[in-house]
């Protein structure tokens, strides 16, 4: 009894796009030719060559946010040499800011917090000012992925090379 209610409503053909009737077995003919074509097709495969050696605790990662709070991960806290305090600097013609370890008595100096609640080791530093001072407006959390400690042992966040941070941020 099924079957035949099957049979039934299958012959009666299917109302396509614009209302043309398709053949009953339309649908089978297009899986079939899609069988038939998709395991002939010839892939182009591109490799993903990971960066070597280090791993994401590992990377140097900073961030600012619309706040002009500045993030440094502990890769890049301990690369500073684990400064009690940091001088804040920027280079208009090349749109960078620079970070410098100093101690906390110097006249520049500006005090970081530690990141709470993640326990990653994480510093904070509150720019806000710095920001303003220098007209840097993030419009929402950015991350340096080009962030680099030069010779002269001065973190370089280049200001033209950000991206927008992918992780949910609780702001």
């Amino acid at each position: 009894m099924r079957l035949a209610a099957v049979s039934a409503t299958a012959s009666a053909g299917v109302v396509g796009v614009f209302g043309t009737r398709l053949p009953h077995n339309f649908f089978l003919q297009q899986t079939l030719h899609l069988w038939y074509i998709l395991p002939r097709m010839e892939w182009k495969w591109e490799m993903h060559t990971p960066e070597p050696g280090l791993n994401n605790r590992e990377r140097i990662r900073v961030t600012i946010n619309k706040l002009g709070t500045i993030y440094l991960n502990a890769s890049a806290f301990k690369a500073l040499g684990h400064p009690e305090a940091v001088l804040l600097m920027f280079d208009r013609r090349r749109h960078t800011i620079g970070i410098s370890g100093a101690p906390a008595n110097h006249k520049q100096a500006i005090l970081m917090k530690l990141k709470s609640g993640d326990g990653s080791g994480g510093r904070c530093i509150y720019a806000r000012t710095f920001c303003k001072d220098f007209d840097i407006h993030p419009t929402e959390t950015f991350v340096f992925p080009e962030a680099t400690i030069n010779r002269d042992g001065i973190l370089l966040l280049n200001l033209n090379a950000v991206k927008p941070s992918s992780r949910k941020q609780n702001r």
